[in-house]
C-alpha cells in the first residue's frame, strides 16, 4: 500500500492527496529503524534452524533475499517523493503555524472568560449547570486542538502545549471532584475558606482539596476562588 501510495503524483492544491502522501512518508519513517534491523536476525534464525536439520522452503529463502532490496527501494522512493512534495509541505506548514498562533490567542481569550464565568466562589449559583456548560465548551476546543495536533504531527510541525486550555480542563475536573465528594457546593466552599475541611480525610479528593486551598492562599482572596491563576 505504501509503495503504491507513494507512486501517486500530488498536484498543487490537492490537500487530500498531500495528506495521504505525508501519511505514507510518515509510515516509512516510523518503520525504518525496526525494519532495517529485522533482516539479519531472520537470517541468523534460519541458519540456526538449518544447523538442527530444519530446512526452510525455497520460497522463504527467496523472500529473504528479495525483501531487503525491496525495502531499500521503498526508502529511496520515500526520499524522492519527500523532495517532490517539499514545496507543498512548506505551504501547509505555514498554514498550520498560523492556525497554531490563532488557536493560542483563542485559548488565552477562553481562559480569561473561564476565570470570570466559571463557578469558583462559594456564592456562585447554578454550579453544576455552569460546570457542564464549561465542559462542553472546553471539549469543543479540545477537539479543535486534537485536529490541529494531528495535522502538525503529519507535517512535522512543533505545536505549543496550549497550557491555558489544559488548565481549564484540570480545574473543572478538580471542582467537580470536590463537589462530588461533599455533595453541597456552598457548604464545601465555606469549609474550604475557613480551613475546616481536612484534605487528609477526603480520600481520593484530598489532593483536589489541597490544591484548591493552596491556590486560594496564593491568590490572597477571601472568596474560595479555585485556580484563578
Amino acid at each position: 500500500v505504501t509503495t503504491s501510495g507513494l507512486s501517486v503524483e500530488v498536484e498543487d492544491g490537492d490537500y487530500e492527496g498531500l495528506v495521504a502522501c505525508m501519511g505514507h512518508l510518515l509510515n516509512v519513517r516510523d518503520r525504518a529503524a525496526t525494519t532495517d534491523e529485522m533482516f539479519e536476525p531472520l537470517k541468523q534464525t534460519i541458519d540456526l534452524l538449518k544447523s538442527y536439520d530444519h530446512e526452510m522452503s525455497e520460497e522463504v529463502h527467496q523472500q529473504l533475499q528479495e525483501l531487503p532490496e525491496q525495502w531499500n527501494n521503498v526508502k529511496k522512493q520515500g526520499v524522492m517523493v519527500k523532495q517532490q512534495v517539499a514545496p507543498l509541505q512548506a505551504n501547509e506548514v505555514a498554514i498550520i503555524r498560523r492556525k497554531c498562533t490563532a488557536f493560542d490567542v483563542k485559548q488565552h481569550e477562553f481562559r480569561e472568560m473561564f476565570r470570570k464565568e466559571a463557578p469558583f466562589k462559594y456564592t456562585s449559583e447554578g454550579v453544576y449547570g455552569n460546570l457542564d456548560d464549561m465542559h462542553v465548551k472546553i471539549t469543543k476546543m479540545e477537539v479543535e486542538m486534537k485536529e490541529l495536533a494531528d495535522s502538525a504531527s503529519l507535517f512535522e510541525v512543533n505545536m505549543p502545549e496550549f497550557k491555558q486550555l489544559k488548565g481549564c480542563r484540570r480545574e473543572v475536573k478538580t471542582v467537580k471532584d470536590v463537589l462530588g465528594y461533599d455533595g453541597t457546593g456552598y457548604q464545601l466552599f465555606r469549609r474550604l475558606e475557613d480551613n475546616s475541611l481536612d484534605g487528609d480525610r477526603c480520600g481520593e479528593y484530598g489532593s483536589g482539596v489541597q490544591e484548591i486551598r493552596e491556590r486560594n492562599q496564593r491568590n490572597g482572596q477571601r472568596d474560595a476562588c479555585l485556580g484563578c491563576l
